[in-house]
């Protein structure tokens, strides 16, 4: 049997694809073809339902916690890639969360990255694939300490 995981992208497409057939749905000549459309995009919205909960319950064993500043940068990634179809570009990131330097972004990614919640394609512009959904990500422990006084 073989597994295959789904992305965020996949959703967005899932998504795409169903505004699509709505709209062949309501331009189309014959209730016949009216009846196929609204039919293949019920199919389209029922798969996306089942791909979310897929992703949503997919498993993060071995992934280290990220620290709250990675915990930011990485929501906000996903957020913005769920509104938009597509990940921001670090030029963003690093206006967003006031980042004087894209090489600060760059460290952030390849961190965030590294520890499993991203997946970059080599030498593409905006390549960036949420693996993990928002609810599932570990954050580290915060450590305090008791003063003395």
């Amino acid at each position: 049997m073989t597994r295959t995981l789904f992305t965020l992208d996949d959703l967005v497409r899932l998504d795409r694809l169903a505004a699509q057939y709505d709209f062949r749905a309501r331009t189309a000549k014959s209730t016949s073809e009216h009846c196929e459309f609204m039919q293949s995009a019920a199919h389209l919205r029922q798969l996306r339902a089942k791909v979310e909960t897929a992703i949503e319950r997919w498993p993060t064993p071995g992934r280290k916690p990220l620290t709250p500043r990675q915990l930011d940068v990485y929501r906000w990634v996903y957020r913005e890639t769920r509104a938009n179809g597509f990940a921001p570009s670090f030029a963003e990131i690093a206006a967003h969360f006031g980042f004087t330097s894209i090489a600060t972004v760059h460290e952030h990614m390849d961190n965030i990255e590294r520890k499993g919640y991203f997946k970059r394609e080599f030498n593409m512009a905006r390549s960036l694939t949420c693996l993990v959904a928002i609810d599932e990500v570990i954050e580290e422990p915060k450590i305090t300490m008791a003063v003395r006084a």
